[in-house]
């Protein structure tokens, strides 16, 4: 740690130790000054005469020998645009950003400050699996062929890349596909610069060597070979690490791993679904815009503008229930899968009988189960260990959909959610659209919003305001046991 402060107070020195130094100067010098020295290097290695060790390296053979210098001034240009008119505008206008994040501290403006190894080592690993998943879906987006042949084709012009090339792409595939899954993990873990910077290095190396068009062994962590090999077949290896491609088969070969894809798979899938809903409102809610949106808001001026050091909290609860809590749990009930024949049939769709029936089912036990988890939550001291967290906000958002403690997840919202889909056995296919609904759902019913054809969020956002009315999701529990509201006041509130 000596070393590590030491070598950071030097490049303080150079920089300055002003938050916008810190949070806009140093990454940038990072990512560019990196982009170019590998850049150059590797340069000089393609104009070289190919002697037997860079052969035995070079990923695809007699490819870029010699390399087409007329194509370098074209490609040198855009990455020049994409570095100086995109990512530096991009960072100065994030940084307000910094101070939003729910640190109630000047640490964030203490650029000096250097965080404890555990805390470093974490931000590292939370940095890259947020960008690994990111970065594959948005990858793969813009492999669609409408986005493909309007943002994506200039970097594929490279089948066998080159390190130059790198950030040779379209400015918004440079903006959306490199730069905003960079952003997603800092943002997220409130994190300090110098672990931002370590991994800034990082991701840049891993970038540039993913584009030099060799592996040397001696780069172990840095394997070129899955982004290389995407450049040559388009349709495979969309990820940096690999993990995404693993679960979604677009690897070197292709798998249908049930374990992977029942536990990992779906976690990651519902998460998603939740993130990318949660942040769509988020966004409503923070820059309270288009104006026209504000007649569905059911409680006007609430949460306009959101706190965001509330955010930033209940995002981390959020992370935690998906990530270590749900994930653990898809892992230990998986061998009730392979029981109900799931393992087997990834593959099969049910046929619009069998996918109705299970659907119904699951709506009516999850009205069941939710109602009586989510009423005995509200017994004296379970209310106060359990569920007094989720009550929070009495006027939720959307992120708040599953802010809980782990007990409350595991009962009210997982068993809930699943119980149909174990009873009707359903598939792999019914499970993803049933629980795409569920996450949908949630989000809705804690968004704050009415929008017309759409989930009717009323009940539940009177729920958070009297605590003793509306338990369930449906209505229809609430209506049997008498913990609806009165057709009056229900007129009056809705």
């Amino acid at each position: 740690m000596a070393n590590l402060e030491y070598y950071w107070y030097k490049l303080l020195d150079i920089t300055g130790d002003s938050p916008v130094s810190g949070w806009i100067i140093i990454p940038n010098l990072i990512s560019i000054g990196l982009y170019w020295i590998i850049a150059g290097i590797f340069f000089i290695v393609d104009m070289m005469p190919k002697t037997k060790f860079l052969i035995k390296y070079k990923l695809q053979s007699n490819t870029n020998d010699p390399l087409d210098l007329d194509k370098l001034p074209s490609v040198i240009k855009q990455v020049l645009f994409n570095q100086f008119c995109v990512q530096i505008p991009f960072s100065i206008l994030i940084h307000p950003i910094v101070h939003l994040r729910g640190i109630n501290s000047p640490e964030i403006d203490f650029v000096r400050q250097v965080p404890p190894m555990w805390r470093i080592t974490l931000d590292f690993i939370v940095f890259e699996l947020i960008r690994e998943i990111s970065f594959y879906y948005l990858h793969r987006l813009f492999h669609h062929p409408r986005l493909y042949q309007k943002y994506h084709k200039m970097h594929h012009e490279w089948t066998s890349p080159i390190a130059v090339a790198a950030q040779y792409c379209h400015p918004l595939e440079h903006l959306l596909v490199n730069l905003l899954p960079m952003t997603i993990g800092p943002f997220l873990m409130c994190s300090n610069v110098i672990s931002v910077a370590i991994w800034y290095f990082h991701s840049a190396l891993k970038t540039y060597f993913d584009h030099c068009g060799y592996n040397f062994p001696v780069f172990l962590v840095y394997d070129s070979t899955k982004h290389d090999y995407h450049h040559m077949s388009f349709n495979r290896c969309y990820g940096i690490l690999g993990i995404m491609d693993w679960i979604h088969g677009t690897g070197y070969i292709k798998r249908d791993n049930p374990l992977i894809l029942w536990t990992i798979g779906l976690n990651l899938f519902t998460a998603s679904v939740y993130w990318i809903g949660a942040l769509f409102y988020l966004i409503l809610d923070y820059i309270d815009k288009p104006k026209w949106l504000a007649k569905y808001k059911i409680m006007p001026g609430v949460n306009e503008p959101v706190d965001m050091i509330a955010v930033v909290k209940t995002a981390k609860v959020v992370l935690f229930n998906q990530f270590v809590v749900g994930l653990g749990i898809s892992f230990l009930v998986y061998p009730s899968v392979v029981f109900r024949g799931g393992a087997d049939t990834i593959r099969e769709v049910p046929t619009f009988r069998k996918f109705v029936l299970d659907i119904i089912v699951s709506l009516i036990l999850n009205d069941i189960f939710f109602y009586y988890s989510h009423r005995l939550f509200h017994y004296g001291w379970l209310y106060k260990k359990y569920h007094k967290e989720h009550h929070e906000w009495t006027s939720p958002i959307a992120l708040a959909g599953i802010y809980c403690t782990p007990t409350e997840h595991i009962f009210c919202n997982m068993i809930s959610n699943t119980i149909g889909l174990v009873v009707m056995r359903s598939n792999l296919f019914t499970t993803c659209l049933w629980l795409t609904h569920a996450m949908l759902r949630t989000l809705a019913n804690h968004s704050g919003y009415k929008f017309p054809l759409y989930y009717d969020p009323r009940s539940h956002d009177y729920h958070h305001l009297k605590f003793n009315k509306y338990f369930g999701v449906l209505g229809i529990m609430d209506w049997l046991h008498g913990t609806d509201v009165e057709n009056s006041v229900k007129q009056k509130w809705k």
